[in-house]
């Protein structure tokens, strides 16, 4: 994994609003694996890292609705349920149940409410 090029992938699709461009099936998925490897290493980051990446989280949340059209045609969504081990707590994978309304709110970051 390359925690800078996950930063800059999830940051460049997301900031200053999401990209037109990013809204492509397989490419607006993998942002939830970037999410991921960065939750992963969430410790590590730099203050001003841990910022950027709270100001594209709160873009992503915030387009839910926009982005779960590609969640429900991309394996994203298949994956998460097929494997039941995605936890309520990786918001990224659920942006459909964030659209939808049915996503527990104590879930989302305090940052992006």
């Amino acid at each position: 994994m390359d925690l800078k090029s996950a930063i800059k992938r999830y940051k460049d699709s997301l900031l200053p609003d999401l990209q037109d461009w990013a809204l492509e099936v397989e490419l607006i998925s993998r942002r939830a694996d970037d999410r991921e490897d960065i939750e992963a290493a969430w410790e590590s980051l730099a203050e001003d890292q841990r910022q950027t990446v709270r100001r594209a989280d709160a873009v992503l949340i915030s387009n839910a609705e926009q982005v779960a059209e590609f969640w429900r045609t991309d394996e994203v969504g298949f994956d998460r349920d097929r494997s039941g081990d995605i936890p309520l707590d990786h918001w990224w994978y659920w942006l459909d149940k964030i659209a939808e309304g049915v996503y527990p709110e104590k879930y989302l970051p305090t940052w992006a409410k």
